[in-house]
């Protein structure tokens, strides 16, 4: 079974900007290599068991719980998503680059986003409980 793929408002924004910067700049984009973002994306909503894999689950990242949140790597990009069986959705929340130690680190982000509640409209909608941060 496949999944059908949603984005957030603010993830449509980093892939629209990912392939404008792939597409103008071909062999020299510095942000995650577009058709490695394709794959990726086909192959969460394509095999739903790569979508709810152990590898792809966060879980407990340091002093922060971000259970529910699922992740894919792009190299030192991540791709944060929300998956539900019961709904048959993935849904896309962001793209970040992981740089650990950085104020802009993809984690730091992510969970600063959760906490404004940047993302709860995504996750009523993939009926996901949100993370208590």
């Amino acid at each position: 079974m496949s999944l059908q793929l949603k984005y957030s408002r603010y993830a449509e924004e980093q892939i629209r900007q990912a392939r404008a910067t792939a597409e103008a700049r071909p062999g020299k984009a510095h942000s995650p290599n577009w058709p490695a973002l394709k794959k990726v994306l086909r192959e969460i909503v394509a095999n739903e068991d790569h979508a709810f894999s152990s590898a792809t689950a966060l879980g407990r990242r340091g002093p922060v719980n971000l259970a529910g949140v699922r992740r894919a790597k792009l190299g030192r990009h991540r791709l944060f998503f929300l998956a539900s069986r019961e709904k048959g959705l993935a849904l896309v929340l962001m793209l970040g680059f992981r740089k650990d130690g950085d104020r802009r680190d993809a984690y730091v982000e992510i969970v600063q986003r959760i906490r404004r509640g940047e993302f709860d409209e995504q996750f009523r909608e993939a009926g996901v409980a949100k993370p208590d941060l």
